[in-house]
């Protein structure tokens, strides 16, 4: 009997982490480490969530699964996938798998993951249970609570600071200067069992306790520590700020990149832009605190699996959507038309069966979860994905799976489109962006990205561009008539 236990959280930096050797306390993430293979060069597909978790669950890119940009509310694009039967439950149901989903979906607008045959969640959408989610409350009232309006958020850093919001945020009136996406965290008056990430994790728990007789796939989605980040008194304070060291690009002016960063950098959130490195120092230090609140959950989700006895014959995999900017890069905040490795890059680690410890360097991408997952689970790999299996190299039977990795962006909701392909191969990376200026980086010489070297490098920077135009034109990128011109690769010599 096989299983699988994917875990993943909501837009987190990597190499913050302490499993990557960063100041962001995740034991239980080290404990998995412990037995399974660090990935080091894992990204995103898009640094967004719809279209990234989109790929993720169906192995295509956004162009091919329909969803471009965040889909609950958006302005434009599809709100649903293209096709319902590219969801990975549709071959492992076929395989008599149980799969089952708990926490945020965000999917698509209106079918969740029981309308695609997965059990647990029944909402759509983003779902975001400080918003109010019946599911979640319900869990409230279950463990002794008299539920989420009866919640409270303390120490509240927004645009401006707040001594207390109550939950569930939008339901009840903020200061004009506020605006709901501008709430960047506080401190929730819930032990650390009863917040979000303590409903996934427990939710979780049943379905294995549930279905531990079982083969199934099982995915635990917590929330964080995606903005707002509401760590439980417990953890409130367990990273110091002033110990939070600047990050290396916090000063870049972004004059020699794409526009549009600046421009976004200037005009949104500006009490941020406006203020100094300490601030952020709270605020990140927030951050950390709320994901260390969510290694603890993911460490009773472990401890599960072995109580139950079935942790040797199940595979793990942890990953991100994405990743986060959280003032790099001249205070850039959230995700965006950014290809920087804080947004783009993502944690993977996989544990289980013949997999033995160690790290890769291996370029992933975070949609190889999917052909990773039905490659294990012995069903066959659909032959039209974009996702390439990565489970011999977690294994150690092969160095690589890909020689590069590619990410896609398309626009930010209601932000305002921006179309952007990028690549990492070897030591490079190349940022294909239209309506803007390109960007080229050498990551051994400039890991913080700081130096667009985008007119210089010219061998290296046309191996880049032929393989990128290769790939659009493999996957049928809907932008592939133009982009030999865009890219200025000369006529007869592209690789076919």
């Amino acid at each position: 009997m096989k299983n699988v236990l994917l875990i993943m959280v909501d837009q987190v930096i990597a190499s913050t982490l302490q499993v990557y050797g960063g100041n962001c306390r995740t034991p239980n993430l080290v404990r998995l480490a412990e037995k399974g293979v660090v990935f080091n060069n894992a990204y995103t597909t898009v640094p967004l969530c719809t279209p990234a978790r989109g790929s993720v669950f169906t192995g295509l890119y956004p162009h091919k699964h329909g969803l471009l940009y965040n889909s609950t509310h958006a302005a434009y694009g599809r709100p649903e996938l293209t096709n319902a039967e590219t969801m990975i439950s549709t071959p492992l149901r076929r395989k008599n798998y149980k799969c089952c989903y708990i926490g945020k979906w965000h999917i698509g607008e209106n079918m969740g993951p029981r309308d695609y045959g997965f059990e647990g969640t029944s909402f759509a959408g983003y779902g975001l249970p400080s918003n109010y989610v019946e599911d979640y409350d319900v869990f409230l009232k279950e463990n002794g609570h008299p539920g989420l309006r009866e919640v409270v958020a303390r120490d509240v850093i927004a645009s401006i600071d707040m001594p207390s919001v109550k939950f569930p945020l939008g339901e009840y009136p903020l200061p004009e200067e506020v605006r709901g996406s501008e709430i960047y965290g506080g401190v929730v008056d819930l032990p650390s069992d009863l917040t979000p990430a303590g409903f996934v994790a427990k939710r979780t728990m049943e379905k294995i306790e549930e279905h531990k007789d079982d083969s199934f796939f099982l995915t635990a989605a917590f929330w964080g520590p995606h903005h707002p980040a509401f760590p439980s008194s417990e953890f409130a304070g367990l990273h110091k700020a002033e110990e939070i060291k600047e990050w290396g690009n916090f000063r870049d002016d972004l004059e020699d990149k794409p526009a549009i960063q600046k421009r976004y950098t200037d005009s949104l959130h500006k009490r941020f832009n406006r203020e100094s490195w300490p601030l952020w120092q709270k605020v990140i230090a927030l951050h950390f605190d709320f994901m260390s609140m969510i290694d603890a959950q993911i460490g009773r989700i472990l401890d599960s699996l072995e109580a139950h006895g079935i942790q040797d014959e199940t595979m793990i995999i942890f990953t991100s959507d994405h990743g986060d900017s959280l003032g790099c890069h001249g205070g850039i905040w959230d995700k965006g038309p950014y290809a920087y490795d804080e947004v783009c890059k993502v944690p993977m680690i996989a544990s289980g069966p013949d997999i033995a410890p160690r790290a890769s360097n291996a370029l992933i991408s975070n949609m190889d979860i999917y052909s990773t997952i039905l490659e294990f689970c012995g069903t066959d790999i659909p032959a039209n994905v974009d996702s390439v299996s990565f489970l011999r190299v977690a294994q150690g039977t092969e160095e690589s799976c890909r020689d590069a990795v590619f990410s896609h962006f398309y626009g930010f909701d209601r932000r305002g489109l921006f179309l952007q392909r990028g690549i990492r191969m070897g030591k490079y990376k190349y940022v294909f962006n239209p309506s803007s200026i390109d960007e080229f980086y050498d990551l051994e010489e400039d890991p913080c990205e700081l130096k667009n070297r985008i007119n210089e490098g010219r061998q290296e920077l046309s191996g880049l561009k032929k393989r990128l135009y290769v790939e659009m034109k493999r996957s049928e990128d809907p932008y592939l008539q133009f982009a030999d011109e865009l890219m200025n690769i000369r006529e007869g010599n592209r690789e076919q």
